[in-house]
């Protein structure tokens, strides 16, 4: 038990020292308080106004893809999938501290995107759609006193999210696990019908806007500094 402990004990004093070290700078305990505001403020507004956009209705696309097959009910694999890749993916970063900062901002960044795209491209859910049940994408995201939203669908949330922490992740193997998960959430998403497929295909291209005006951001803030940090996440070597 004792090396066990002692591996326990170095993992926690080498976590404490990064935070430690990361936010005895003023310049990243800026940044990551406002990414964590940002995220907190885009959690309570983009909630409010995708439930009243949503609410309109829109048009009904002629999905080919769709019309090849009945939806089946994934909920449940899509709920392990998706909120496994968030928590995994957020145990993995804290350790990063400033990886973490961006990935708050821009997954802040990605639901001001969502909510502006569902308001300028109002869509009807296809008619034989299985509502997604997700308690805790609900409770932070749908129930707004207006009951489920079921248009909120042009790009998809999940999707997004999922390839967003996908780029955001380091560790290569991790790495490839998400990638794997979040290509089965799109298919499964498509099955249930629950999006068309225009929503799934083009989410990944906000999660890469998203995550490159936060680091652009990043590199702003920083450049104040007489010691710039590294903050681009392309550049940076992916750990084995």
């Amino acid at each position: 038990m004792r090396p066990k402990f002692s591996t326990l004990k170095k993992t926690i004093h080498s976590f404490t020292s990064v935070w430690k070290e990361h936010l005895a700078g003023t310049l990243f305990s800026f940044f990551f308080v406002l990414s964590f505001i940002e995220l907190l403020i885009a959690s309570k507004y983009c909630k409010h106004y995708i439930g009243v956009f949503a609410s309109r209705g829109g048009l009904s696309l002629a999905d080919p893809l769709l019309a090849l097959f009945a939806p089946r009910d994934f909920s449940l694999i899509i709920f392990i999938l998706f909120h496994g890749i968030l928590i995994t993916a957020i145990i993995a970063l804290l350790n990063k501290p400033k990886d973490l900062a961006v990935a708050f901002q821009a997954y802040a960044m990605l639901m001001i995107f969502r909510t502006i795209t569902i308001y300028l491209i109002p869509l009807q859910a296809p008619a034989d759609m299985i509502f997604l049940s997700d308690p805790l994408a609900n409770l932070y995201m749908h129930n707004d006193g207006n009951g489920a939203v079921v248009n909120d669908l042009f790009f998809s949330g999940h999707v997004s999210s999922s390839f967003l922490f996908f780029m955001v992740t380091k560790n290569k193997l991790l790495k490839r696990m998400i990638l794997m998960c979040t290509i089965i959430i799109a298919i499964l998403i498509i099955w249930q019908k629950v999006h068309y497929t225009v929503d799934v295909v083009f989410a990944p291209l906000f999660s890469i806007m998203a995550l490159y005006l936060s680091n652009l951001f990043a590199q702003k803030v920083f450049s104040f500094s007489p010691f710039p940090m590294e903050w681009s996440i392309r550049r940076e070597r992916i750990e084995p």
